[in-house]
């Protein structure tokens, strides 16, 4: 159950990051609605650290397994890798475009 704090927004553990930089739209909407008035560049990060902690996570989980389970797991390790990749890309490209601007 969430907090009284929290109830205007949706995220139990996710809350303290997400709820206290009102990343998140109001709980009466969509509570998996993203604030339509974030920056794309916010995003952007948010997105990419995501990823980032999904790498950590999937790596340590795979090697407590074996076998066929570890290979997949590492698998879907290399496609979180280059989605961070692709996240920082465009991340580096918006940057870029408002330093000329």
């Amino acid at each position: 159950m969430l907090s009284a704090s929290a109830g205007t927004y949706y995220g139990g553990c996710a809350w303290g990051t997400f709820g206290c930089a009102e990343f998140l739209d109001a709980w009466s909407a969509n509570p998996r609605t993203v604030a339509p008035d974030i920056s794309p560049e916010t995003l952007l990060i948010q997105a990419s650290e995501t990823l980032a902690s999904l790498n950590a996570m999937t790596t340590d989980l795979a090697f407590e397994l074996e076998g066929v389970h570890r290979h997949k797991l590492l698998a879907t390790q290399q496609l979180i890798v280059l989605g961070e990749l692709l996240v920082e890309r465009v991340l580096a490209l918006t940057q870029d475009t408002q330093t000329f601007q």
